[in-house]
């Protein structure tokens, strides 16, 4: 069983319990194409310390209508401890609500992508149900939970008093936010009560997005910083990371996509050529660069140019083919003769690695260093190496619960 639940743990990612509950501070997702070079390149911004109840939509009596939740959620007081991990233990409060929004996200997105109602008892994949993959999704969500807090106390990390009164002043929002002024505590709790989430649950995930903010910057700084220069061009070695640079000379408008006439896609070529033979005949290195920079300034029409002045830093699959494979021939510092790809012609230059280099750009447009995506991987490694080798063990017999069995 765990297998399936670190293959799940994979798809709904270390802060998946942050964003399904997000309202303020939502995770954003931009999908940057730049025009010559890249195929399709899509970054996630980190959330924000924020782990709101979702505001109420229609479909969500439509698409749960089916799955009678209530008499779940009855099988157990919320104090009842129904599994434990590495010993500790783990009450139904918690289970339940991460078992409800399992099943509703997995219902929602059936109904989303095949207009149908999930039949729990059938199997969505070879041997395991649709009821029996959504408890895994749950334990999961769980199991990435008590990862975050178990890697943080390892390291003596927690949060500040600051930390601690800026939760207290969120809650304290949320409650006019979402009940209105004048609201008590115990109506927050019942609108809370709506979704199957206590009021314990839901500062655990507050206090659990904050500790992994704080365990980030502690470990590798707000932006990596504390990753060392070496460490970084190590890791860019081991994922293969390509580094380079280009002249564009489109052979299709930019914006169209039409083909450029005859006339223009010879030039470009002709032009291209020239170029590439001019940096190939330097053999001074920096002088080489120095040139390449000054012609790529002067001919490039690539549009990333703006946010990538010295170059891409890449993987593969990232660029287009073509590009792609003029880059892997060339030792550092080389230039390729001209290249034709499906945007026209590139001069490329490869070079070497860089410590301190643009890996893409957030929602706000903001740069994603590298060393920061560095931090992001090494906390996920600690936190997965944890879910690996977590001991879970049911106490409730949640395994015969069939949420076939629940449906109204």
């Amino acid at each position: 069983m765990k297998k399936a639940i670190i293959a799940i743990a994979a798809v709904c990612v270390i802060l998946a319990c942050v964003l399904i509950l997000q309202n303020r501070g939502t995770n954003q997702t931009e999908t940057a194409q730049t025009t010559a070079t890249t195929t399709e390149t899509t970054e996630t911004a980190a959330p924000e310390a924020s782990a709101e109840p979702a505001a109420e939509e229609e479909t969500t009596e439509e698409t749960t209508a089916t799955l009678n939740y209530d008499n779940v959620y009855a099988l157990h007081a919320t104090d009842d401890v129904v599994m434990t991990i590495n010993g500790e233990d783990v009450t139904w409060d918690l289970y339940a609500y991460w078992l409800y929004y399992s099943a509703y996200s997995l219902q929602s997105t059936f109904t989303y992508y095949y207009g149908m109602t999930v039949d729990w008892n059938s199997e969505i994949d070879d041997g395991v149900t649709f009821g029996e993959y959504a408890k895994q999704g749950a334990e999961s969500y769980i199991l990435q939970m008590y990862a975050i807090e178990k890697t943080a106390a390892d390291n003596n990390i927690s949060l500040s008093q600051e930390q601690e009164d800026a939760l207290q002043k969120q809650y304290e929002d949320d409650i006019v936010s979402y009940c209105g002024e004048g609201a008590t505590e115990q109506d927050f709790a019942d609108y809370l009560g709506q979704m199957y989430m206590t009021v314990s649950v839901y500062n655990r995930i507050n206090h659990m997005t904050k500790l992994y903010n704080t365990l980030s910057s502690e470990l590798y700084g707000e932006n990596g910083e504390k990753i060392s220069d070496k460490e970084a061009i190590q890791y860019l070695n081991d994922n293969g990371y390509m580094y380079a640079a280009h002249i564009l000379l489109p052979t299709i408008n930019l914006e169209t996509n039409e083909a450029l006439d005859d006339d223009a896609i010879a030039a470009a070529k002709a032009k291209a050529e020239e170029l590439a033979a001019e940096l190939q005949a330097i053999e001074d290195t920096d002088e080489r660069l120095e040139k390449f920079y000054e012609y790529m300034n002067e001919y490039s029409e690539d549009t990333g140019k703006t946010l990538y002045p010295e170059g891409y830093l890449f993987k593969s699959g990232e660029m287009v083919t073509e590009f792609e494979d003029a880059v892997t021939a060339l030792k550092e510092n080389e230039v390729s003769d001209a290249v034709l790809s499906s945007y026209g012609y590139h001069v490329i230059i490869r070079l070497p690695l860089k410590a301190d280099a643009v890996v893409s750009y957030d929602s706000s447009s903001n740069p994603q260093y590298i060393k920061a995506t560095i931090a992001s991987a090494n906390v996920s490694k600690l936190i997965s190496d944890f879910m690996e080798t977590a001991e879970v063990k049911d106490v409730a017999d949640l395994a015969s619960l069939n949420l076939g069995d629940y449906v109204a």
